[in-house]
């Protein structure tokens, strides 16, 4: 069993060096994408199993640039021997030793894990997929323009795709599954130029694909990541010393988001508890 572990990161040059050391096995290859806009690729760890990759997006949140990422990591992922790909952001970390974590994947060797929702239990954010939104980068105007495109009843055409999904970006698949999407983009280009107005596809389109594709019998509904959400809230928490519990408790493998610039201990522990250092 070998495991790309797929980076997103552009700040807390140490954070992500401490996840890539715990996380650190013979069989495990790192694929790093530092944001174009940020400035710490000289203080990430270089060492012969790390990669970075050469094509860097100036990404966004909620924008079409969080799913070129993706793809783009996807993409450059391909020349790299591995079993499983998991994707992380920079601000993750693992709740669970090596051993178990590459335990869990070579007995679950062929399943994809991807979290997976319809929209009819989510029908408020159908705007998503149904409306056109161009201003992804500006959440204010964004929901302007598609309150006018509500008045005026403006829909998208979308028949191509008969059914959307939505879920966590973040994922475990397998190298098989990861070409399957590459193949498919590649081959649907309206698809993903449909995704360019979708808000938040990062959340969508992999999820879109994968069920109406042969890998749709493989997907455990079932997110690999423990993510402490307040109600209401667009964005998690920061995980700190009094999650440490739970989270030493929990059946995931990792968690986010952490960030040392408000509780570095956490980290410290959940090391010294699965690592002994």
């Amino acid at each position: 069993m070998k495991i790309c572990y797929a980076i997103m990161c552009h700040k807390n040059a140490q954070q992500v060096n401490d996840m890539i050391s715990a996380l650190n096995h013979p069989n495990a290859i790192f694929l790093i994408h530092i944001d174009k806009k940020s400035n710490i690729e000289n203080e990430i760890d270089k060492q012969s199993n790390i990669y970075f990759c050469m094509n860097r997006i100036d990404t966004k949140w909620g924008g079409p640039s969080f799913t070129q990422t993706i793809l783009q990591l996807y993409k450059e992922s391909k020349v790299l021997e591995y079993d499983y790909f998991v994707l992380l952001s920079g601000q993750d970390f693992p709740i669970k030793s090596n051993r178990i974590i590459f335990d869990f994947f070579t007995q679950n060797y062929g399943k994809e894990f991807v979290d997976v929702h319809t929209f009819d239990e989510f029908k408020e954010s159908k705007y998503r997929y149904e409306r056109y939104n161009i201003f992804t980068n500006n959440r204010k105007l964004n929901y302007c323009f598609r309150r006018l495109q509500e008045i005026f009843g403006i829909k998208r055409n979308y028949n191509f795709m008969p059914t959307f999904y939505k879920g966590s970006n973040w994922h475990a698949v397998s190298k098989p599954c990861v070409e399957y999407v590459l193949s498919y983009v590649q081959a649907n280009r309206k698809v993903i130029s449909y995704f360019d107005h979708v808000d938040c596809s990062d959340e969508i389109i992999i999820q879109t694909i994968l069920m109406q594709s042969p890998f749709k019998g493989n997907i455990m509904n079932i997110s690999l990541w423990d993510i402490h959400w307040r109600k209401d809230a667009s964005n998690p928490e920061v995980l700190t010393m009094n999650d440490y519990e739970s989270l030493i408790e929990s059946n995931k493998l990792f968690a986010r988001k952490f960030d040392y610039n408000i509780d570095k201990q956490i980290v410290d522990r959940l090391k010294e508890h699965n690592y002994g250092t």
